[in-house]
């Protein structure tokens, strides 16, 4: 359950430019989902949140990354709620999806299930914060939701209401965001493919 942290970590590219390219402005809060738009998935969580919230007009961006027989659905939902803080960009092979990881500043997996959840490793090694559900492998290991090393938030699947008090919370700290970014490039270093293989073999010992 590891990546290959250097090739996410410290990428050298003009996130100005990229998020003008996209129409995002400088300044907004990005959040990023990466996956397939299949149901265990859940993006729909996502934007049921965001239409909750318009009226709050939150200083946030929301970068949908994947396919799947979902996302007719999800685009279909954004359009007739005139969600424009909301921007599907399709599949994204990894040079590409790394620098979406890296201008973001937030992964949220809204999952009703995964083993892991590898996408959180990538997001974290391009220095992300973390939302992710109590159904997603991986966030007893890789997301600290309190203390000096909070790196993100976890939430039970299907809880729309607590995702969107997330968003409140994130729009009004953004300097502990940052913090947490910082924090997640940290925790990340130890899930790595060294590791990995280290564990292994003294695992066969």
């Amino acid at each position: 359950y590891s990546v290959d942290n250097s090739f996410f970590y410290n990428l050298k590219i003009n996130k100005k430019k990229i998020k003008q390219d996209l129409g995002i402005n400088a300044n907004k809060i990005i959040y990023i989902f990466s996956g397939k738009f299949i149901a265990r998935k859940r993006p729909l969580d996502i934007l049921y949140a965001i239409l909750d919230l318009k009226e709050k007009k939150l200083n946030d961006h929301f970068i949908f990354i994947g396919d799947g027989p979902k996302k007719d659905e999800c685009i279909e939902f954004a359009k007739k709620n005139s969600l424009l803080n909301v921007s599907f960009l399709g599949f994204a092979n990894q040079k590409k999806i790394r620098e979406y990881y890296t201008i973001a500043d937030i992964i949220i997996m809204p999952s009703e299930y995964e083993t892991w959840g590898l996408s959180v490793n990538e997001a974290m090694a391009s220095g992300c914060a973390c939302i992710v559900t109590n159904k997603c492998g991986c966030f007893k290991d890789l997301v600290n939701d309190r203390g000096d090393k909070k790196n993100g938030f976890v939430y039970d699947v299907g809880d729309i209401k607590k995702m969107k008090e997330l968003l409140i919370f994130i729009d009004k700290n953004k300097k502990k965001i940052k913090k947490m970014k910082k924090n997640s490039l940290s925790i990340i270093q130890n899930y790595n493919f060294k590791k990995t293989s280290e564990s292994i073999i003294n695992f066969l010992k």
